[in-house]
């Protein structure tokens, strides 16, 4: 399957796709991703993998805690990954969990059709 990817400009510099070792690094369960600033940003934005939906919430809040260490390791002070339906599914933000919270809450909706893309 093909994959068309966004990366804008903004005054920040230009985001930069990670690729899958990158990816990997972070955690089997981001599928796509990209880093603000040529990819040395604080920022992550992208897609998990559909494996990561079928976890139990015990595993899946052990992946984001492990994750949650690799970002911070890896210097990213915030990290939103989205579903395929471009649902939040997880967001982290200066080490704090802020998604999942619960799995009894609504999903939370993309920001921008860029999301779409990844």
């Amino acid at each position: 399957a093909a994959a068309l990817f966004l990366v804008t400009r903004h005054p920040a510099g230009t985001a930069s796709i990670l690729r899958s070792s990158e990816l990997a690094r972070i955690s089997p369960y981001v599928a796509s991703a990209y880093r603000s600033e040529g990819g040395r940003g604080g920022l992550l934005i992208g897609r998990v993998d559909a494996s990561f939906e079928r976890l139990d919430v015990t595993a899946r809040a052990e992946a984001v805690a492990r994750m949650t260490d690799q970002l911070r390791r890896g210097g990213i002070r915030e990290a939103m990954l989205y579903d395929e339906r471009g649902a939040l599914r997880v967001h982290v933000a200066n080490g704090i969990v802020r998604r999942p919270r619960s799995e009894n809450a609504p999903p939370a909706k993309a920001p921008s059709p860029a999301v779409a893309a990844l």
